[in-house]
């Protein structure tokens, strides 16, 4: 899941679409979930009128190359996957692109689908209690236990997450262990 300030095509175990750190801090747990700046940028009027076409064009390059990929690689599967992955964002991206009806759609589907990671995250913390006295990072469903603050930042970053984007997530680091 790799990727600088932002994901251009997110959603697939390359460019997670949230990120949900589970923190268990003393007899409580905090949990923190958040989309790629990506996604955030379609739920701005006119900047996503931009932001959402460049998405759908950037989902036919990938549906194209994937699809083309499929036919000569042994790994077809994967492929097929990654195109299906670019049709949804095509479909995402136009609509993203038309104003407020899109913005107001997908704002209300990231919070729904951010609710349910963090549920997610908390379902892993009870099921795995070997991992509570670390913080636990959720990536497209794929858990990683971390103690340290250099493990936490190899991971966002290895997520896609900048240092500054999405702030939340960093405040994190003052409740890890050095």
């Amino acid at each position: 899941m790799s990727f600088a300030i932002f994901t251009t095509l997110p959603g697939s175990d390359a460019y997670p679409e949230f990120i949900t750190v589970v923190n268990p801090v003393g007899l409580g747990v905090t949990v923190d979930t958040q989309p790629t700046t990506w996604n955030r940028l379609g739920w701005c009027p006119v900047i996503s009128t931009i932001t959402g076409i460049a998405r759908a064009l950037l989902g036919i390059v990938h549906m194209i190359a994937h699809l083309a990929c499929a036919l000569f690689s042994a790994s077809s599967a994967y492929h097929f996957t990654q195109a299906r992955l670019a049709v949804s964002n095509v479909f995402r991206g136009v609509g993203e692109a038309l104003p407020l009806i899109g913005n107001l759609a997908f704002f209300v589907k990231d919070m729904i689908t951010g609710i349910d990671e963090s549920k997610k995250g908390l379902e892993y913390l009870e099921s795995h209690p070997e991992d509570r006295g670390n913080v636990v990072l959720l990536v497209s469903g794929e858990a990683k236990a971390v103690n340290t603050r250099e493990e936490f930042i190899n991971q966002l970053l290895t997520a896609g997450f900048s240092p500054d984007k999405p702030p939340t997530l960093w405040d994190h680091f003052t409740l890890l262990r050095a």
